[in-house]
């Protein structure tokens, strides 16, 4: 099967935080339309 034997999931519910992660990620990835957060209605 997979590499991997276990996997490690993390859900982020704070909109702010996911504002925040997604806004540095745009960032990085130099796409502004990155959107991690189904939370905001755009």
């Amino acid at each position: 099967m997979g590499a991997y034997n276990s996997v490690h999931l993390t859900v982020i519910q704070n909109s702010d935080l996911l504002d925040k992660i997604t806004a540095v990620t745009a960032k990085v990835f130099g796409n502004p339309n990155i959107n991690f957060n189904p939370i905001v209605n755009y």
